[in-house]
């Protein structure tokens, strides 16, 4: 394979060619990678010497934890590797990740925070419960990615990583936990996450945890493979009047006294009076951060289980042409009562009529008319749809003079630096 020329080169390198890593020609059969042998595979790339090269390239390979892997050990103290890249001359072609010239301008802070809520790490108990999510670099919001990363962007998005990183470090924090997509941008991250000075890099999704690199050797290669489990949250009697009380996963789940990260939940016994429509859509949204899915009666709200069926109404513009854009989308009042009853009772129609003009127009989306379980859980199930489009989720009952603000991502004003 040769290098191809291409403008997101950086200057000033050494000129010499960059050694082409094959991953799954060099570690293993293409096709047959044992995520286990993780640490046997890092240690055959040393023994080749893939880390005394100042230019590598990493191609070929099935799995992202394997690439995640190698580029952390390219990238941590010792490494004579100077410019990094992902080379895959049949799509992306070569993407360089880190140079010496990136290196130099890597800001203190990222634009915005990349850090997003996740259950726990039953791997490493002492790991941060956030994780850096690599999506946010190129979405708003991952529930609703308008378009795949572009190699084209990938300085920007790694400047963005590796300033998170820093920030991270900068506040003591030695162990990192990474998820995202794509394969390239995963690798980049390692790297930088390593010659930043992180000791430990835990990739993590919903279904696995792996220690992708660990500087101590203690915990390298180590996999927690976790299983959905079916749990179900009964909640008679259960008042619940404070926000706080569900603001997060971790607050829900200290709240309701139940495990409910990664797991399937199904929600029984809600009584309104108790809990009031917009402290119980918050509570959907904590679900939707930690579990796997959620169920309410005979109403799924969400599931993270196949990326097929997530979403109710497509989220995209080249799957959805009656999507507005943002400059066009608006404040959105429904009323959950009325839908279903226009919709003879059926929820999955009521929800599918409200979720459409959600997605499509939607900037602030308030709910009215949430009455028992049943609207509750249409509700929940078009916020969810809308995940990632609106800018603010509220409810307003009969008796507020103004909505209820249930959860808001408008950007903050940013506070000038003393």
């Amino acid at each position: 394979m040769t290098e191809t020329s291409s403008p997101r080169e950086p200057q000033g390198i050494p000129p010499v060619e960059p050694r082409l890593f094959d991953v799954s020609k060099e570690l293993y059969e293409g096709g047959k990678a044992d995520i286990n042998q993780l640490g046997e595979y890092v240690n055959v790339a040393k023994t080749k010497g893939v880390f005394d090269s100042e230019r590598l390239d990493l191609t070929g390979g099935t799995l992202m934890d394997i690439y995640m892997g190698v580029a952390a050990e390219a990238g941590k103290p010792g490494s004579k590797v100077r410019e990094f890249a992902f080379n895959n001359p049949g799509r992306e072609g070569r993407v360089v990740l880190w140079s010496d010239e990136f290196a130099a301008d890597i800001p203190d802070h990222p634009t915005k925070p990349l850090l997003a809520e996740v259950p726990p790490s039953k791997l490493d108990p002492n790991a941060p419960t956030d994780v850096v999510d690599l999506r946010l670099t190129f979405a708003d919001n991952p529930e609703a990615m308008q378009q795949m990363a572009d190699p084209a962007k990938a300085p920007e998005y790694m400047k963005e990583v590796a300033a998170q990183l820093k920030e991270l470090k900068a506040r003591g924090v030695n162990t990192v936990r990474m998820t995202g997509i794509p394969m390239w941008l995963s690798q980049g991250a390692a790297f930088a996450a390593t010659r930043l000075g992180m000791d430990r890099i835990i990739s993590y999704t919903l279904a696995k945890e792996v220690a992708v690199y660990d500087g101590a050797g203690e915990m390298m290669g180590k996999v927690e493979s976790k299983t959905p489990e079916d749990v179900e949250v009964d909640l008679s009697g259960k008042e619940i009047t404070d926000m706080g009380a569900v603001r997060s996963g971790r607050a829900l789940q200290e709240t309701l006294g139940v495990e409910v990260g990664r797991n399937k939940i199904d929600l029984k016994n809600v009584d309104l009076s108790k809990i009031s429509p917009q402290v119980a859509l918050r509570m959907f949204d904590s679900f939707h951060s930690y579990s796997s899915s959620l169920k309410l009666g005979d109403v799924e709200v969400f599931q993270h289980l196949d990326f097929r069926t997530h979403d109710l109404v497509p989220k995209t513009a080249q799957r959805n042409p009656d999507l507005l854009p943002r400059d066009q989308r608006t404040a959105v009042t429904q009323d959950v009562h009325a839908a279903l009853e226009a919709a003879e009772g059926d929820p999955e129609k009521a929800a599918l009529t409200l979720a459409t003009e959600a997605v499509n127009k939607a900037r602030e989306l308030t709910f009215t008319g949430v009455t028992n379980p049943q609207e509750l859980a249409v509700a929940g199930k078009v916020a969810h749809a809308a995940h990632g489009l609106i800018e603010e989720l509220s409810y307003k009952d009969s008796s507020d003079a103004q909505p209820q603000v249930v959860k808001s991502w408008k950007p903050q004003p940013t506070q000038p630096s003393v």
